[in-house]
């Protein structure tokens, strides 16, 4: 094989491992392994050609574990959809790695936990007129952390995983930011509390500021400048900042 061919052979190479995977995973195992075996072929054309190429290295080690993850599937009994049956990790067994499409929804799940977080500590710090909206926020972000758990594990369980530690991970996860953010409501819930007390002192202050004023008003508008030689309005002045002092 001249250059460009071990060129092409590598693109082909890799384009087959990743549809022998999508296959495998759709519970079509055996066109899975045809393709593979075509894949292994040309993997030792390359190596004969050009042995010490790092690339055909590296597209080797997949080969073999891709190989070794198809006869395993090939092996399993079906369901009657004719996917693999549900497949469950034994007790001190390595996991089996998590399908490609339940991966993503995990990764929203982590996503959706990190901004909770984010969120749980700023409730903390925030003025009192934003403790609700962030809560608020929270409790979206805990329903969505939910439902992409849910996501991912209907997705593993279409490939016939139907259990992987990674789930367990995220149950523990989302239990372990519900009992802080029901901590951290709680806290919330008593700033609010105090502020709204707290206000309606205020306005009560307020309102009976206002009325003393009001009250004192007409003594006030006493204290314009008397006559000098009409002493009743100075007695009512006299009297008024009197009972002022007084009171």
């Amino acid at each position: 094989m001249n250059e460009n061919e071990i060129k092409n052979a590598l693109v082909q190479i890799g384009n087959d491992l990743r549809k022998a995977e999508r296959l495998m995973f759709s519970g079509k195992a055996d066109e899975a392994m045809q393709i593979i075996t075509k894949t292994g072929e040309l993997i030792e054309q390359v190596k004969a050609a050009e042995p010490q190429n790092p690339q055909i290295k590296g597209n080797e080690a997949k080969y073999l574990k891709l190989k070794g993850d198809i006869k395993k599937r090939l092996q399993k009994p079906l369901t009657a959809g004719g996917a693999p049956a549900p497949i469950a990790v034994a007790a001190g067994a390595k996991p089996q790695q998590l399908p490609y499409d339940a991966r993503k929804p995990m990764q929203d799940m982590q996503n959706c936990l990190r901004i909770a977080d984010r969120n749980l500590q700023d409730l903390i710090t925030a003025p009192v007129d934003q403790k609700e909206s962030l809560m608020k926020r929270i409790d979206e972000n805990i329903k969505g952390a939910k439902d992409y758990l849910a996501s991912a594990k209907s997705e593993a369980a279409r490939k016939g995983v139907s259990a992987h530690p990674d789930f367990d991970e995220g149950v523990k996860k989302i239990a372990e930011i519900e009992a802080r953010c029901a901590t951290a409501k709680s806290g919330a819930f008593s700033d609010i509390s105090a502020a709204s007390e707290k206000s309606v002192q205020v306005d009560a202050d307020i309102a009976a500021l206002k009325a003393e004023h009001d009250r004192l008003l007409d003594i006030f508008n006493l204290a314009s400048v008397p006559h000098y030689n009409d002493l009743e309005p100075m007695k009512k002045i006299l009297s008024a900042i009197e009972g002022f002092e007084k009171n």
